[in-house]
């Protein structure tokens, strides 16, 4: 077993959108914002850009999940059909698993 430390900020999110309430918030904390919020549909939109996955969020967890799992793939190992927290690979001659 093995951590990887700063797991999800290893992994990249796409941009976001934040809608209504959270957008004035988003405001009063950094005034800076102000210049790019616009209005969709009636409610006012601010459109970000984040550099990094943000621990908590379930899709941080699935794109380090894919992050992880498509680099185990390229370095030889197979997902488990039965348990997809496990990969094998077999390295000389003996089995290896990571979980």
């Amino acid at each position: 077993m093995f951590d990887v430390p700063g797991a999800y900020l290893h992994a990249s999110l796409p941009d976001m959108k934040f809608k209504g309430e959270f957008v004035e918030i988003m405001c009063e904390v950094n005034p800076e914002y102000l210049e790019f919020v616009t209005e969709e549909r009636g409610k006012t939109t601010l459109y970000v850009q984040v550099l990094k996955a943000i621990y908590g969020m379930i899709e941080s967890a699935l794109l380090w999940y894919e992050l992880f799992t498509t680099t185990l793939a390229r370095l030889g190992f197979k997902l488990n059909p039965y348990d997809r927290c496990l990969a094998n690979k077999v390295i000389d001659g003996k089995q290896c698993t990571i979980a």
